[in-house]
C-alpha cells in the first residue's frame, strides 16, 4: 500500500513493479485468515495482469475482511472497493473501521476512517452529513495533536468545497491538499486534488480544465479507476473522441469485471464518445462493428448497436450539463 500511496513521487513504475513482487511471494507467506493477503495479491493482479484477473481476488478479500477487519485492514478494503464499483461495500468498510476505531480507542485512526465515511456521504449527496464526518475528524485531530495519514491536507474541506461548487475555496485548498501529500512522500493526495478538480471543472463547464485535471490525476494509477468517468466525460466535451473511447473501453473492462449494477451504466460513456466522433466528422471502421468491450456491454444491455445503445443510455450521466 505504500507504493500506492506514493504515486506519482515514488520510484518510476513504483506501483508496477510492487505489484509484479508480491505475485512472486508464494501464497503461503499471506496472512489469508485476515485478507490481507488476499488484499495484496488482488492489487498485484489488478496492476500486472487487469481488472478481470483481479476483480474475484479483490472481492474474496473484501468478504474476508468485512466481518473481521482492523482499522487498517478495513481502510484498505474502503479502497478496494472502488476498484469493484461496490456502492454498498464502501459505505460498510467506512462506517465499520468508523465503529471499530472508537470502540478500541485508535484516535489516530479514527480521523481517517471519519474522512472515508464523509467521502461516501458526499457521493451519496449528503452533503451536511459529509460535512458532520469531516468536522469530527478535524476536531479529533486538533485535539489529539495527531493527525494521521490525513496529515494537514484538509482533504475533507476540500472535497465539500468541490462538490458543492465552490470554486475559490476548493481551487485554494487543492493546492494545500497537493503540497502536504508531497512534502509527506504521499503523492496520491496531488493526483487525488486533480481527481477532485476535474469535477468541479465538469460542474462548472470548464472542460479543458476538467481534462487536463483528469488526465494528470491518472499519473497515479491508484486513482485511475475512479476518475475514468470524469476522464471521458472531458474527453467528450473538449471533441477528443480518441481519449474518450479509450477513457471508455477501460471504463467498461473495469466495471463489466466487477459484477456489480455499475457495469451496464458505463455505456453512458461509450454513448458520449460516439456522439464526440461524429461531432468531430470521424467515423466508425468500415465494418460497424463495435470494440470487443463494447461488444459485451450491448449484450448486456439488450441492444446491438451504437445507435439503439445511445437511444437507450445517453444522456444519463453528461444531463447535468446539456441544455
Amino acid at each position: 500500500m505504500a507504493a500506492l500511496f506514493a504515486g506519482r513521487i515514488g520510484p518510476h513504475d513504483g506501483v508496477v513493479n510492487a505489484a509484479r513482487a508480491v505475485r512472486a511471494v508464494p501464497a503461503f507467506v499471506y496472512d489469508e485468515a485476515t485478507g490481507t493477503g488476499l488484499l495484496l495479491d488482488g492489487y498485484g493482479l489488478l496492476f500486472s495482469e487487469g481488472a478481470a484477473a483481479a476483480a474475484p481476488v479483490l472481492r474474496r478479500a473484501l468478504d474476508v475482511i468485512r466481518p473481521r477487519g482492523d482499522v487498517d485492514s478495513l481502510g484498505a478494503a474502503y479502497e478496494a472497493a472502488f476498484e469493484l464499483w461496490d456502492d454498498d461495500a464502501l459505505y460498510a468498510f467506512a462506517q465499520r473501521r468508523t465503529d471499530v476505531a472508537r470502540a478500541t480507542g485508535a484516535l489516530v485512526a479514527l480521523p481517517a476512517a471519519l474522512s472515508q465515511l464523509g467521502s461516501f456521504e458526499l457521493l451519496a449527496g449528503r452533503f451536511d452529513v459529509a460535512e458532520a464526518r469531516f468536522q469530527e475528524a478535524s476536531e479529533i485531530m486538533r485535539g489529539t495533536g495527531r493527525t494521521g495519514i490525513l496529515g494537514s491536507s484538509q482533504i475533507g474541506s476540500f472535497s465539500l468545497a468541490v462538490w458543492r461548487g465552490g470554486e475559490v475555496r476548493a481551487r485554494t485548498l487543492a493546492e494545500v491538499c497537493a503540497s502536504d501529500g508531497v512534502a509527506r512522500g504521499l503523492g496520491a493526495f496531488s493526483g487525488f486534488a486533480k481527481y477532485a478538480l476535474s469535477i468541479l471543472d465538469l460542474g462548472l463547464c470548464n472542460y479543458r480544465r476538467a481534462l487536463d485535471a483528469a488526465q494528470d490525476a491518472c499519473l497515479d494509477v491508484f486513482l485511475l479507476t475512479r476518475v475514468l468517468p470524469e476522464l471521458a466525460e472531458a474527453a467528450v466535451r473538449c471533441g477528443e473522441p480518441a481519449g474518450a473511447s479509450a477513457a471508455a473501453d477501460k471504463l467498461a473492462e473495469s466495471t463489466l469485471a466487477s459484477g456489480t449494477e455499475w457495469a451496464p451504466r458505463d455505456a453512458r460513456a461509450h454513448a458520449g464518445a460516439g456522439r464526440g466522433r461524429r461531432r468531430s466528422g470521424g467515423a466508425l471502421p468500415r465494418s460497424g462493428r463495435p470494440s470487443q468491450n463494447l461488444s459485451k456491454v450491448f449484450r448486456k444491455l439488450g441492444v446491438t448497436s451504437r445507435t439503439e445503445l445511445a437511444a437507450a443510455m445517453f444522456g444519463a450521466r453528461l444531463e447535468r450539463h446539456d441544455s
